[in-house]
């Protein structure tokens, strides 16, 4: 009998003794504030983590590279209070509770490329460039 007695002694020494959650040191460091213009209103992060999505209300999205970068800005029709992304980034679902509309916006982004100096075929003032980047080895 008193083997049991020590065995339940025991445990109920592992419960009074083992640590709370509340007890938990936790620890905070502010990486980055973005200060986005206009009232934030819902936020989204693509799939990869390279992309931030701030919704604003005034029907802006304000798109930053991780590193806290303002890439672009869109602007959204309706009065949307509610943002997600795909995995990729590249589309965003826009949900309007108030008239139960979803928005579904593809996000492309165009590359700026400097093409002077550079070799080129066909007349250097056509309103197409299509460029072509590749690798012999």
């Amino acid at each position: 009998m008193s083997r049991y007695f020590f065995m339940v002694l025991l445990l109920v020494g592992f419960v009074v003794v083992a640590p709370t959650p509340g007890g938990a040191a936790v620890e905070k460091n502010v990486v980055n504030t973005l200060s986005v213009p206009g009232v934030p209103v819902d936020t989204s992060l693509s799939g990869d983590g390279s992309l931030f999505f701030v919704l604003t209300g005034e029907g802006n999205v304000y798109i930053y590279q991780k590193n806290g970068v303002l890439k672009d800005v869109l602007n959204v029709d309706g009065s949307p209070d509610m943002v997600t992304s795909s995995p990729d980034g590249n589309l965003l679902y826009l949900t309007d509770k108030e008239s139960g509309a979803v928005q579904i916006v593809s996000v492309d982004f165009v590359q700026q490329i400097v093409v002077e100096g550079n070799a080129f075929k066909g007349a250097a003032e056509a309103p197409v460039v299509i460029s072509v980047f590749s690798d012999f080895q």
